[in-house]
């Protein structure tokens, strides 16, 4: 059986969404006889989840492997993340992977931690600010306590690291330290877990960097987060990392089948069954991004150690100072994110003597912070403006600075008057770096002046 996916664009909904797959479809070559198509719509998200779940009933193994030997270049499913650009899959060279429907979310993650008590998850995906933000709640939280309640905390954390980095190197714990891990996960943690529905395995983790600050404080608390790294053009992950086999700070060593390779500027190439075969009727957008040997140019920076990939940024992305310096500004910017009431950061300096950035507040964490400390904010544009709120921003840049080489180190930064506009913003929640510059240009320019 052949069968014909359609990952369609979020921002249709309903019919829309129906219609855009059947006009796909349409203008896809009529599939042959003695492989009969079946379509998948997501219109119901239970019935989306049935039909996963008896996959077998769809994918029979005689009749796919049929499929692999006799029409390996068929076009076996269409990716739409965007209105003008479709992604051509093909089942070439044998290839097991499977398309499925997108799901769409009805609810945002605002519900999350009501939602996870309730449904008790064993799983759990999301991108890494999901995790940041309850890492930060966590703290907040620690931070009201009273000072011998800070205190055991603080005891508590520190046994749960010392076991978090001996296992995650793959090392035995002391029967004493054991026994301290105990008593620490019963008083402390175990009640946080519970938050969680009580039978979480793990998180997973991709669409952008986690930082290694918040892995290491969930893995300290019992709860190891993996993180992945793929992307549309590779039909989902081809790096993650596994629950008896992780590096934090990594996306984990390649999936079966994937083949990963170092280009001579650091990008990433991807080569395997799970690559695309191109853009759709956009044979030069293809050959712009593979290459004759089936490289997939991802665009990404990333280094691999000990089998493990570690992405440091994105090619294009690479500062280049007016004095010749190269420096990769996610680094900074996720560092900066990860404090409390931060929402976004901006870290720009192109052919500039310095760097500088661009701080957006998170308006929630901002707001509560006025509260406890009697600011007086009413809104974003008050929270910006406040010497306090400043104060403690700097603050952040400060002890970020003092870890960094001098020709890395933020020289100053503003706070946008508002917070960045959704169209500033990927699905992912990743800004959309040229568009921030180019609508602060002023903001930024005037940061040279000063």
């Amino acid at each position: 059986m052949s069968t014909i996916n359609i990952l369609e664009p979020g921002h249709l909904a309903g019919d829309e969404r129906e219609q855009f797959a059947l006009d796909v479809l349409m203008g896809l070559s009529t599939p042959r006889r003695s492989l009969p198509s079946k379509y998948f719509y997501d219109a119901e998200g239970s019935r989306l989840f049935q039909r996963i779940t008896t996959l077998d009933e769809y994918y029979p193994t005689r009749c796919e492997a049929e499929v692999l030997r006799s029409h390996c270049d068929e076009i076996t499913g269409l990716v739409a993340d965007r209105p003008t650009t479709v992604v051509e899959l093909g089942a070439g060279d044998g290839s097991k992977t499977r398309i499925l429907l997108r799901a769409f979310a009805e609810r945002g993650l605002s519900s999350a931690a009501v939602d996870m008590r309730e449904v008790a998850p064993s799983y759990v995906g999301a991108v890494p600010r999901f995790y940041e933000k309850i890492q930060l709640g966590i703290e907040a939280e620690f931070a009201r306590r009273s000072r011998p309640e800070r205190l055991l905390i603080e005891r508590a954390f520190e046994v749960a690291r010392r076991v978090s980095r001996r296992r995650a190197a793959g090392q035995g714990v002391s029967p004493v330290l054991a026994a301290q891990a105990r008593v620490a996960d019963k008083t402390v943690f175990a009640p946080i877990r519970a938050r969680f529905g009580g039978k979480l395995r793990f998180f997973v983790s991709g669409a952008a960097p986690l930082s290694r600050e918040t892995a290491e404080f969930f893995h300290a608390i019992g709860l190891l987060i993996l993180e992945g790294y793929g992307l549309t053009e590779t039909t989902g992950a081809t790096h993650v990392n596994r629950p008896d086999r992780f590096r934090f700070g990594t996306v984990g060593p390649a999936l079966p089948g994937c083949e990963v390779l170092i280009g001579p500027e650091g990008e990433i190439l991807l080569r395997g069954h799970n690559v695309m075969r191109g853009y759709h009727n956009q044979p030069e957008a293809t050959a712009a991004i593979i290459d004759a040997d089936g490289w997939l140019h991802t665009g990404d920076v990333g280094e691999i150690d000990g089998g493990f990939l570690r992405i440091t940024d994105r090619l294009k992305d690479i500062i280049i100072t007016a004095g010749g310096k190269n420096i990769a500004p996610q680094k900074l910017e996720n560092r900066l994110r990860a404090r409390e009431g931060i929402a976004h950061v901006l870290v720009t300096g192109d052919r500039r003597p310095h760097l500088v950035a661009l701080i957006a507040l998170d308006a929630d964490e901002m707001m509560a912070l006025s509260k406890r400390e009697g600011l007086g904010c009413r809104d974003y544009a008050d929270l910006a403006r406040n010497p306090r709120i400043r104060e403690r921003v700097g603050g952040f840049v400060g002890e970020l600075n003092r870890e960094l080489q001098g020709y890395e180190t933020i020289k100053t930064f503003a706070i946008p008057p508002e917070p960045f506009a959704a169209d500033l913003l990927t699905p992912t929640l990743k800004l959309k770096r040229r568009a921030v510059e180019a609508r602060y240009a002023g903001l930024i320019d005037s940061l040279y002046v000063k």
